[in-house]
């Protein structure tokens, strides 16, 4: 049965109260007790039942700073849980989001031909391509991911640190995959200007699909691994 946070503040002040109550029944006894040694063996051993009452005080606090600090420390475990538990799934999506893409725009890329027409448009690829081997090339791939950006950018700040920084490195494997794919579209556009600015070592369209790629596959291979240490923990849990 699922636990409320609140269950554990109140099993906390129960805590506080059962140690108060003892506390106060510990030296009413030593008190009792004192009393009746002073009677009978004079006043001299009030000063040790008084050093007893202070160790006993003493010691209660002591156990009563360790009970709470552990109900709260399980408690604060308990919603960052519930946190982790409410924040992944949608964490998940949007990164299986960015693999598709980048996945999409490898497999595509690695189809066109030299003659291809490519260019971005409204946060989208556009590849056209009249080709004799492949067939006919005409794909549009949506860049832009911003599924549950809001909700997730709301609340990021409070989830387990290996999450968020599954975060921050599926967001910076996106910003630089759409880097390589402005730069690429941008030289695939102005070739004739890329090969005279950079001559002998200038790159083919060949060669400039190949890096793309690699440099995809390399960014999909990453989310996907660390995707998959998240999954494996929210099995965990």
């Amino acid at each position: 049965m699922k636990r409320n946070i609140d269950d554990f503040d109140g099993m906390k002040d129960f805590i506080i109260s059962i140690i108060t109550v003892l506390a106060w029944v510990l030296i009413g006894t030593i008190v009792i007790i004192g009393y009746f040694t002073i009677e009978t063996k004079g006043e001299g051993i009030i000063l040790s039942y008084i050093s007893t009452i202070f160790t006993a005080i003493s010691s209660l606090g002591i156990a009563a700073t360790i009970g709470v600090y552990f109900w709260q420390k399980k408690a604060e475990d308990n919603k960052q849980h519930d946190i982790n538990k409410k924040l992944l799934p949608y964490i998940i999506k949007k990164s299986e989001s960015i693999i598709n893409i980048i996945s999409s725009i490898y497999r595509h890329i690695g189809e066109i031909e030299t003659n291809a027409s490519v260019y971005i448009h409204n946060d989208k690829l556009a590849l056209y391509c009249l080709s004799e081997n492949n067939g006919n090339i005409n794909e549009v791939i949506n860049l832009k991911c911003n599924e549950h950006d809001d909700f997730i950018n709301n609340n990021k700040i409070m989830i387990d640190y290996n999450i968020y920084l599954f975060i921050i490195e599926y967001e910076s494997c996106y910003s630089r995959a759409l880097k390589e794919i402005y730069e690429f579209v941008n030289i695939w556009n102005n070739y004739d200007d890329y090969v005279l600015e950079y001559g002998d070592v200038a790159n083919s369209k060949e060669d400039l699909i190949n890096e793309l790629k690699s440099a995809l596959v390399s960014y999909e291979i990453h989310i996907t691994k660390q995707r998959n240490l998240l999954q494996q923990k929210k099995h965990l849990h």
